[in-house]
C-alpha cells in the first residue's frame, strides 16, 4: 500500500487564516486527523487484500480552508467522473476533508 499522509505537524502549519495559532482549532484539527488516519489505513488495508487492487491512501495539507483526503485503487480506470470540487473520483475507495471556516468552525466531512 502506498502512503502519502501528511503528518500532523505539517497540517497545523498549513492551518487556514491564522487560526492556527488558536487552540481550540488547533486541538479539533488534531482529533480529527488521529481518528480519520487509522480509518484510512484500515480501509486500503482491507481493499489491498482484494485481488487486483492497488492502494493508495492521501492525506494533504490545508488548501482553501479544506484538508483533503482519500483511499484509492490506482488499477481502476480513471472515468469522467467528478465532484463539486472538480476532484475526479473514479478511483476512490473512501473519500472526505477536514475543513475550517474563516471564523474558526473545524468539521470533518466523509
Amino acid at each position: 500500500m502506498k502512503t502519502k499522509v501528511v503528518d500532523v505537524y505539517e497540517l497545523i502549519e498549513s492551518i487556514p487564516y491564522d487560526l492556527k495559532f488558536n487552540d481550540k482549532v488547533r486541538g479539533k484539527v488534531v482529533d480529527y486527523y488521529e481518528s480519520i488516519v487509522p480509518r484510512l489505513v484500515t480501509i486500503g488495508q482491507r481493499a489491498e487484500n482484494e485481488e487486483g487492487k492497488q492502494v493508495e491512501v492521501v492525506f494533504q495539507k490545508f488548501v482553501d480552508g479544506q484538508a483533503f483526503f482519500c483511499v484509492t485503487d490506482t488499477n481502476k480506470t480513471i472515468k469522467n467522473e467528478y465532484n463539486w470540487y472538480g476532484q475526479n473520483t473514479s478511483q476512490w475507495l473512501f473519500a472526505g476533508c477536514i475543513q475550517v471556516t474563516e471564523d474558526g468552525y473545524v468539521s470533518m466531512h466523509t
